[in-house]
């Protein structure tokens, strides 16, 4: 059973489980069971909502899973400590720490470029129709999976909002990512890499500045075999657009069969059975360049 962090609502920092109804859908396939996180805001999903959701279920992700032994901004606040503290470092600590400075220095170089490549103007300029994190040695043969999606794109979306109302999506983003039971609750994950790839809608150009960060990822399909499945869905009780919706991926990625709607308690359904326009082979898949590791400790 991996450690339980504290208890706080910031992400970043701890977390604490909270004893209200879960919001979660699980499904089973075979030994493996997948979930489907289900957020509800009140505000329109706009650019920056979207990054910072993004960027706080990544947090989350690598703190609650082991990848990193502290909150990510605690370990990065560390990080600039030792840095500024400067220039005879590695006289004033001993050389095994010293390689683990540099490593903790690496991981938050790494994971930092992920984060400045998930800014509200790339979700502004850009129709994200998911963004996908991978934990495991290979993306075509991951270890878990978190799919982040979005109800409506916030493509070409000028609104912004306050600190507030960005923290208090923060929180509900966390408290239903602590109902999850899996794989929070599975066996340890070693420290592993940690992939970041956007899908995009074939039918919307992109911007130049995609390619900064990303590199095109051709006939990229997801194949999940035993990896756990963890579906972050982002809806809006504040949206009053009628335009096209997106649903939270699944397992299966066919257009064969109907859509089969299940029943989120207390929210809205989902549909397993992705729409055409959701499929895999008929998206953009691009990779970020910067692939971050898990560490065991740091300092």
């Amino acid at each position: 059973t991996p450690h339980q962090p504290a208890s706080t609502d910031i992400p970043g920092r701890s977390f604490q489980k909270f004893g209200s109804k879960s919001h979660v859908f699980h499904m089973r396939h075979g030994d493996v069971k997948d979930d489907v996180v289900s957020v509800s805001i009140h505000s329109q999903i706009a650019p920056d909502i979207c990054s910072k959701m993004t960027l706080d279920a990544l947090k989350y992700v690598l703190y609650i899973r082991q990848q990193i032994h502290c909150p990510y901004d605690d370990l990065k606040r560390s990080a600039n400590t030792q840095t500024n503290e400067d220039v005879s470092l590695r006289e004033r600590i001993k050389r095994k720490n010293y390689a683990k400075v540099k490593r903790t220095q690496k991981f938050i170089c790494e994971t930092g470029r992920v984060m400045d490549s998930l800014t509200p103007s790339f979700f502004a300029q850009n129709p994200v129709a998911e963004v996908l994190f991978l934990l495991g040695s290979s993306i075509f043969s991951p270890k878990e999976a978190y799919s982040i999606t979005f109800e409506h794109l916030p493509f070409q979306c000028k609104s912004k909002n306050s600190n507030e109302i960005l923290a208090d999506c923060s929180k509900r983003l966390i408290r239903k990512m602590i109902t999850c039971s899996i794989p929070t609750t599975s066996k340890d994950l070693k420290p592993t890499r940690i992939f970041t790839l956007v899908r995009f809608t074939q039918e919307t150009k992109l911007s130049p500045d995609v390619q900064v960060f990303f590199k095109p990822k051709v006939n990229f399909k997801l194949k999940l075999k035993k990896a756990a499945l963890v579906s972050i869905h982002i809806k809006s009780k504040g949206d009053s657009s009628k335009g096209r919706k997106y649903f939270p991926r699944s397992r299966k990625c066919t257009t064969n069969k109907k859509s089969e709607e299940s029943k989120v308690e207390g929210d809205a359904m989902c549909h397993w059975e992705p729409l055409p326009f959701q499929n895999d082979e008929e998206s953009l898949w691009f990779i970020c360049d910067a692939v971050p590791k898990g560490m065991k400790s740091a300092f």
